[in-house]
């Protein structure tokens, strides 16, 4: 199922977009939910208590916290939540607002417009329940990783930091151990105490350097790197 909040302060566009929303779920026979926030501060609320939605359709100008405010507010703490902005001035389209902004939806061409947002925002959504995820789950953020967007994890005093494409960051207090224990993905290969790499990631060795995805680069041991060699070759 996926959960979507749609934010407006106009009850005709909020009841509009409802509309649309199941008329295309019940078309494409996608299970949805669908909760509507006449109040940006209300949603800012429910985003405090760390209750979070899979995709959030939000109008830019909105009093006491605009769509844009809210945005960031969702980037920071749920980085996989998708947002598509609703505005009425063709401006804002033209520039972008953060990774997971998928679309900018102009209110005078919503009849038209909203069921191709529609459409790219549940392919999105499709392609990460597909994927394997990983959960960072705690009293300061709820974040969903798709570990495909893994380049490798590396150990930070008491912290897993995870080294992701399109070079983000995020990070867990945990042991790499019970990281790679959450992960149960043949893919992650924990190269030593300090490291585990995605193996998908991985572009060429060269003699104790291992060259990664968007130019990172990792080093170990002779025989560390001799027993990864020896796992890739066996394909396992």
């Amino acid at each position: 199922m996926y959960r979507i909040a749609v934010c407006d302060d106009n009850p005709e566009f909020l009841s509009f977009i409802e509309g649309k929303i199941q008329s295309y779920s019940k078309k494409h026979e996608i299970d949805t939910t669908v909760e509507l926030f006449h109040d940006g501060s209300l949603l800012v609320e429910y985003l405090c208590d760390k209750k979070f939605y899979d995709a959030y359709i939000l109008d830019i100008e909105m009093p006491v916290y605009s769509g844009l405010e809210i945005s960031k507010k969702i980037q920071e703490d749920a980085e996989y939540a998708f947002i598509v902005f609703l505005t009425a001035y063709e401006s804002y389209a033209l520039k972008g607002y953060g990774p997971n902004v998928l679309s900018y939806v102009l209110k005078e061409h919503l009849e038209e417009d909203l069921e191709y947002a529609l459409g790219i925002l549940f392919s999105q959504m499709e392609r990460y329940k597909k994927g394997k995820m990983y959960l960072i789950n705690n009293q300061r953020k709820y974040v969903q990783i798709n570990q495909d967007d893994i380049i490798y994890i590396y150990k930070e005093q008491k912290n897993a930091v995870f080294v992701l494409r399109n070079y983000r960051e995020e990070r867990e207090r945990a042991t790499l151990q019970e990281v790679s224990q959450k992960l149960s993905n043949p893919n992650m290969y924990v190269l030593d105490r300090s490291n585990i790499l995605n193996l998908k990631h991985i572009h060429k060795i060269v003699e104790d350097k291992i060259e990664m995805s968007e130019q990172h680069t990792i080093s170990s041991s002779k025989g560390r790197i001799i027993s990864l060699k020896e796992h890739l070759t066996r394909g396992n």
